[in-house]
């Protein structure tokens, strides 16, 4: 493993190279995967996309991985007790966990381990959060076999670097250059999911809204397998007796956001209902778009509902001259001079 600053630099400049071209979402993916590879071999790979605010993965990318147990991992994620979940990495100084060092050396300790990556053959798995500046746009899991080395210092440190660059590509590949709204008139679809992750009904359209939803790796005929994430986060609600709502924002296929949310019914199946999103569920991903940081699409949000310099420095507990410095680098990073013009600009741009 050549885990040396040039490699670093190499790789950072190939996923720059990438992110600027015109390639589909699941091409981009695809090609930066493989410039990791080339310099961290693995004997397989899961990389999925993640809804910035919901932390659903809503896009999988996979090598050598079996994928049919997915709504193990699902299970794992939302009703297990274990290290490395995602959303611990979303937020943790480090970005990353390698599986040996999370148990101290005891791999039997973590459920996804017994349950699901010995099953598979994993012996060492090293996760990571595709996060930048604050925000998490996806989730790569790395796998090795028996008798391969573990993940090592160098490694997670090359990785830990690479990853900021990556977090840009998987960005551009989730939101693009624009966010488009379904079109209206596409009536809402309800589809109902059994406990064995088959879509067993579902409302006229339903069919068309799968397709949409569906992986470019899956089959015509299989489940959107981000349905099957939902699925998974509402049962695992209400068998912690929730009364929440799993609900989050979906890129399709089509280029459009879809908005989905899920609940489990009286019959022992999970309700799904995927429409497309509103424009005001897009607001938040074009700020995110602008390069706009946490605080300052925290003050665009007051202003987007209203709010008066004096009512923000007030919510924000700063001073109002603070407001107007936050609100001149958000203008010059939109590319606008005042506050309406930067609520028309968004409001087109989710529309």
């Amino acid at each position: 493993m050549t885990a040396t600053l040039p490699a670093v630099q190499r790789v950072e400049r190939e996923l720059a190279v990438l992110a600027d071209r015109d390639l589909a979402p699941h091409e981009l993916r695809l090609a930066s995967m493989e410039r990791i590879s080339d310099v961290l071999p693995t004997a397989g790979w899961c990389f999925a996309t993640a809804d910035p605010d919901s932390l659903l993965m809503t896009a999988h990318l996979t090598r050598n991985v079996d994928r049919s147990k997915a709504p193990l991992i699902y299970h794992n994620e939302y009703a297990q007790a274990d290290v490395g979940k995602h959303a611990e990495l979303a937020v943790a100084r480090r970005p990353l966990r390698v599986l040996s060092r999370a148990t101290a050396g005891d791999l039997e300790s973590s459920p996804r381990y017994r349950e699901v990556l010995r099953p598979m053959g994993v012996e060492h798995e090293l996760r990571a959060a595709v996060r930048h500046r604050g925000t998490t746009w996806g989730f790569l899991h790395l796998f090795r076999g028996p008798g391969e080395p573990d993940f090592g210092p160098e490694e997670v440190a090359w990785l830990e670097r690479v990853i900021r660059a990556l977090a840009d590509v998987t960005r551009r590949s989730v939101i693009g250059r624009a966010v488009d709204a379904v079109p209206a008139s596409l009536a809402p679809s309800l589809m109902l999911v059994d406990a064995d992750n088959r879509l067993v009904e579902s409302t006229p359209g339903g069919h068309a809204w799968a397709a949409a939803l569906r992986d470019p790796e899956q089959e015509a005929y299989e489940i959107p397998e981000v349905v099957v994430t939902l699925a998974a986060w509402a049962r695992a609600l209400d068998a912690q007796g929730s009364t929440d709502v799993a609900r989050s924002r979906i890129p399709g296929g089509d280029g459009a956001w879809y908005s989905a949310q899920a609940s489990c019914t009286d019959q022992g199946h999970v309700a799904v209902i995927v429409q497309g999103a509103q424009p005001a569920e897009l607001v938040p991903l074009l700020l995110t778009r602008l390069g706009l940081t946490p605080a300052e699409r925290q003050l665009t949000g007051l202003v987007l509902g209203g709010r008066s310099t004096k009512q923000i420095a007030e919510d924000l507990v700063i001073s109002p001259h603070t407001v107007q410095d936050r609100l001149k680098s958000i203008f010059d990073k939109a590319g606008v001079r005042s506050r309406r013009d930067l609520v028309a600009q968004l409001s087109a741009g989710a529309g």
